[in-house]
């Protein structure tokens, strides 16, 4: 989505990221089941692309969430 403004977007996923990163995990699950083996690298996954670019993942999210649920 280069050129789209996603900061509504990347907004509302961190205000509910519980379900924001069980739907990331998912869509790992889904790349790891019918992509891996095909040789489809991570990196150029259409999956992995939207989570990051248009939704804001980040790797820091998950240490929030271990955070969150440790306390």
């Amino acid at each position: 989505m280069a050129g789209k403004n996603t900061d509504r977007m990347k907004s509302f996923c961190r205000l509910n990221m519980n379900s924001f990163l069980l739907s990331h995990d998912r869509m790992i699950s889904y790349w790891n089941e019918f992509y891996r083996h095909n040789c489809f690298h991570y990196w150029d996954y259409i999956g992995r692309k939207l989570f990051s670019e248009c939704f804001g993942y980040t790797r820091s999210m998950e240490r929030e969430r271990k955070g969150i649920t440790n306390d």
